[in-house]
């Protein structure tokens, strides 16, 4: 299964601030056998069109936040 975790836009976080939950639920996906990435759209600078194109090229079963 393809998991696309997704830490979407907020005034309040900082850019530099990794999200370390995310991470840490990306990897026990890995370890249980499915494809996961982390998409920041802070991190990445992303605008809506940007996150559409992100979330459609990776084409994922399942997107969390």
């Amino acid at each position: 299964m393809k998991i696309m975790f997704i830490t979407p836009w907020s005034d309040e976080r900082f850019k530099t601030t990794p999200d370390i939950g995310l991470g840490y639920l990306a990897s026990l996906a890995r370890n249980a056998g499915h494809e996961a990435t982390i998409l920041d759209c802070l991190r990445d600078g992303l605008d809506l069109d940007d996150f559409e194109r992100a979330v459609r090229e990776y084409g994922p079963d399942v997107a969390a936040m």
